[in-house]
């Protein structure tokens, strides 16, 4: 008989919060906190994988961690995470908390190019 083996699965206004509370958090670990400092921590990858899907807008704060516009969701965010770190073509940063400053520095850059493209037309 086959049993079927199931991920721990926390809601996704739950997941969502807490990885809202994780861009805010300095230190960014590789995992999240879903149901409270007792209980077992959540790998960063698994939850990210679950929040790409969501649609819930990221706070501006929280948006600005990452470089992305004010009006972001935290799919995206999510995404753009996950890529930094796995995508093979990509960055491959080393932990989230280095693809975060990865993606803030990405974002100055193009604000940086837009002032020189700019000046120049």
């Amino acid at each position: 008989m086959l049993h079927h083996v199931q991920a721990p699965h926390a809601t996704s206004t739950l997941a969502e919060f807490a990885f809202v509370r994780w861009l805010l958090e300095p230190d960014k670990p590789d995992h999240l906190r879903l149901d409270g400092p007792d209980r077992a921590a959540t790998p960063l990858t698994w939850a990210l994988g679950e929040l790409c899907t969501s649609r819930r807008t990221l706070p501006t704060d929280a948006a600005a961690v990452l470089g992305l516009s004010p009006d972001a969701t935290v799919g995206h965010a999510a995404t753009e995470l996950l890529l930094a770190v796995n995508d093979p073509a990509g960055p491959r940063c080393r932990s989230y908390r280095a693809a975060a400053y990865h993606l803030r520095g990405l974002a100055g850059l193009e604000e940086v190019f837009d002032d020189l493209e700019a000046t120049t037309s």
